[in-house]
């Protein structure tokens, strides 16, 4: 994968493994639906909901989903570890909100 970051959104409509990105970090927030388990290898079990904190994961460790449910719709976002990092917040939306690079 010739990528240094990525944002984007996927629909996950059923379990199953992960896809791998070899040298990427990325985070992982649920958006809409009941909710994900993440079996990320090394590490007990995460579960992922609306109203959980985004989960930033290595992207090249073996990852499994068990949907919570049915579908989701998710939030990733990636970038490549030797290059940039990146940090996802769940913030509060009230009126108009800026986005200021930096």
């Amino acid at each position: 994968d010739d990528f240094d970051w990525r944002v984007s959104m996927a629909r996950v409509e059923t379990s199953g493994p992960f896809s791998s990105f070899a040298g990427i970090d990325r985070t992982l927030s649920v958006l809409e639906g009941e909710g994900i388990v993440l079996d990320i290898a090394g590490q007990p079990p995460a579960r992922l909901t609306k109203a959980s904190a985004p989960l930033a994961f290595p992207g090249d460790v073996p990852t499994g989903a068990t949907l919570i449910g049915g579908p989701i719709t998710d939030l990733n976002v990636m970038t490549r570890r030797d290059r940039m990092t990146h940090k996802v917040e769940r913030r509060p939306l009230s009126g108009e909100i800026r986005i200021v690079p930096g």
